[in-house]
């Protein structure tokens, strides 16, 4: 190929007159070229001349083609675009220009992930799923190629895709082998997943690793994957590492500290906060693992050599009876925190149920005696007036919200308030009286507007003449400039209203989801 056309395909000159049968000493055709530079205008225009797809199909000297380079150097445009023309002519075409090989048995997948270039990789797995299921010449398969790299974005993102996906690796090995090579620091890849907060990956290892003794591996300063997540803080997956039973609470690294340790010395966690999570992890099935691994040690101890060993055995004894007891009043503790926490609940939904009983019994006294009054036909003597509906409307919901807080307050006597559907239930209780409470505050204003109304409208028809009984045409809002206050402005307040419902809402599900942290 000479050096003129190189240049404009490597430009992006579309000026040039392109001659699509030219290669490079390396093979490369000029889309090779253009997929080098990643200039996505220059391979557009190669394959509106190139009618055939013979040069999507190309290859080098290497055997790439043109979807290897653009993989490998990361161009993610170019990629789409070689995939995009190869399925606008035919499905079949694209399918098998995505699992073209190079000599080393890579495709277009394998060299994304060995780049780590992760929105290419995301996009091949899209148009073909089983891309992740070929190995290369090395026997690598996609999921392991990221493992052994460690690329945990791409692999958490290849097992959630494709759940049955190729684990196999080189010389006989499997993402299992990958996950507990270790680095220059003696790390594991469960070390590093432990420390970046790949819960998702860590979890893959909790199941598939079978031993104690990978999953409490120690680096060279001593610290388990248990220890990483609590040095970087990792605090969703410290809880969910302390439910597996074979994860060693007594390690300790060569600072002479355990995890608990590292978590009470953790000045980046409040003291309350510090609290919530250690009564956390001192629930009865980490406690029971606790006392597990204290057990083993005494049956240590005990087939000791007790000839002129006795008095340590006795000490030793002592210190694990410590420990227990140690263990057992955090746990006391906790739990009476959750015993006095859920009753002050108690008091607030027993108090709450009292509010609801007097605005249901409030709501429904204004219904019996309107505002205005009742005329001779014992029918209301507003009820035509605007306010007056509205009114009517704001007291109905109210009486219903009161009614619905009362009916669950019922609901929560058949459950415990320690369980989620108990604080479920607490939680609507108290959004319906707060609802009921803004419904019985519009009543009251819209009451009072519909009464200014017909008062100014009763001054108005005085002086000699009787009122006229028309009442639409009295109690029209323009006549009184009492009504312009509370009426013009109604819109406003049902805005107002749904504001405050929101705020209720958001802040009692607040409340509802601490709580059953903390129980």
């Amino acid at each position: 190929m000479d050096a003129g056309m190189f240049k404009a395909a490597i430009d992006g000159n579309e000026d040039v007159n392109l001659n699509l049968t030219q290669l490079t000493e390396g093979g490369n055709s000029v889309l090779h070229v253009a997929a080098i530079s990643g200039k996505v205008q220059i391979a557009r225009r190669i394959l509106a001349i190139d009618s055939q797809p013979s040069l999507l199909y190309k290859k080098n000297k290497k055997g790439d083609t043109a979807l290897h380079i653009a993989a490998r150097l990361g161009h993610f445009n170019m990629t789409k675009h070689l995939i995009t023309c190869a399925n606008d002519r035919e499905v079949e075409a694209k399918m098998e220009l995505l699992r073209m090989e190079n000599l080393e048995k890579n495709t277009a997948l394998h060299e994304a992930i060995k780049n780590d270039y992760y929105d290419i990789m995301q996009l091949l797995i899209k148009e073909d799923p089983g891309l992740t299921s070929l190995t290369n010449n090395a026997g690598e398969s996609p999921l392991f190629l990221a493992v052994d790299r460690g690329f945990y974005k791409i692999a958490i993102h290849i097992l959630e895709a494709v759940p049955k996906c190729s684990n196999v690796g080189r010389k006989s090995m499997n993402v299992l082998h990958a996950a507990v090579i270790r680095t220059q620091r003696n790390r594991t890849a469960l070390h590093l997943a432990a420390e970046n907060g790949n819960s998702k990956l860590v979890k893959v290892f909790l199941q598939t690793l079978a031993t104690e003794d990978l999953i409490n591996q120690q680096d060279k300063e001593g610290n388990t994957p248990f220890h990483l997540a609590a040095i970087e803080g990792r605090y969703a997956l410290l809880m969910m590492l302390a439910k597996d039973r074979r994860i060693d609470w007594m390690a300790m690294n060569k600072a002479g500290m355990s995890t608990v340790d590292i978590i009470q010395s953790d000045k980046r966690l409040k003291s309350g906060k510090k609290e919530k999570f250690m009564s956390k992890l001192n629930r009865d099935d980490i406690r029971l693992s606790l006392e597990r691994i204290v057990d083993r040690h005494t049956m240590e101890v005990q087939t000791f050599d007790t000839e002129g060993h006795g008095q340590l055995i006795q000490e030793t004894e002592r210190n694990e009876h410590a420990e227990q007891n140690k263990v057992k009043d955090t746990a006391l503790i906790a739990t009476k925190k959750r015993l006095k926490r859920q009753e002050a609940i108690r008091k607030m939904v027993d108090l709450n149920f009292v509010v609801a009983t007097i605005i249901a019994s409030v709501t429904y006294a204004a219904v019996i005696q309107v505002p205005g009054g009742n005329d001779d036909d014992g029918e209301a003597a507003l009820r035509e007036n605007k306010d007056f509906k509205k009114f009517m409307f704001f007291n109905a919901c109210a009486f219903v919200f009161s009614l619905l807080s009362m009916l669950f307050h019922f609901c929560i006597g058949h459950v415990s308030l320690s369980s989620s559907i108990g604080l479920i239930y607490a939680s609507l209780c108290f959004t319906f009286t707060q609802f009921s409470l803004l419904g019985i505050t519009g009543a009251f204003f819209l009451s009072v507007s519909a009464v200014l109304t017909k008062s100014s409208a009763s001054k108005s028809g005085s002086g000699g003449a009787p009122p006229p009984l028309e009442y639409p045409r009295i109690f029209e809002p323009s006549q009184s400039k009492y009504s312009n206050v509370f009426t013009e402005y109604w819109i406003g307040l049902l805005f107002v209203f749904l504001i405050f419902a929101a705020v209720f809402i958001r802040m009692n599900k607040k409340l509802a989801v601490s709580i059953l942290k903390e129980s």
